[in-house]
């Protein structure tokens, strides 16, 4: 057992790796800095404003900036989750039918939602899916076998 371990283990350290606290802590930082630059250029913009139209119209030009900046950031939001989905799909029909693995499997089965989640899974990472397949296989192996 101890031997197929070890052969798996430069697929296990070749897997791709992601470190999720390092990109989330970064887009948490950029979206403080923006926001907080977002903050003193509109209250820049209010005093400028103010001093030269008056403050209704300060209040008037800092509201329709707000409004115009989320309208684009709403309207902005929407297509790319569309587009990411069918982007998926469209990797899940290309990996359920180039596949080898794929091919062994019944034209029903593929068509599946979760069968081609799994297989554009497999497709994204391929050294990691390879790992998790080895390591699945070694253990029912061995409790099928006992080490025979």
């Amino acid at each position: 057992m101890l031997k197929l371990i070890l052969a798996a283990a430069p697929y296990l350290l070749k897997a791709p790796k992601s470190a999720p606290s390092r990109s989330i802590g970064g887009a948490l930082i950029g979206a403080l800095l923006i926001s907080v630059a977002s903050v003193f250029l509109l209250v820049a913009a209010f005093l400028v404003v103010d001093r030269n139209l008056g403050p209704e119209m300060a209040c008037l030009t800092v509201g329709a900036v707000l409004l115009i900046a989320g309208v684009v950031f709403w309207i902005s939001s929407k297509p790319k989750l569309a587009a990411k989905a069918s982007e998926q799909d469209a990797s899940a029909l290309v990996a359920a039918h180039s596949d080898p693995v794929a091919g062994l499997l019944p034209e029903g089965f593929k068509d599946m939602p979760a069968v081609q989640k799994i297989m554009s899974q497999m497709a994204a990472n391929p050294v990691a899916a390879s790992a998790a397949a080895l390591s699945l296989g070694l253990l029912i192996s061995h409790e099928i076998f006992k080490d025979k």
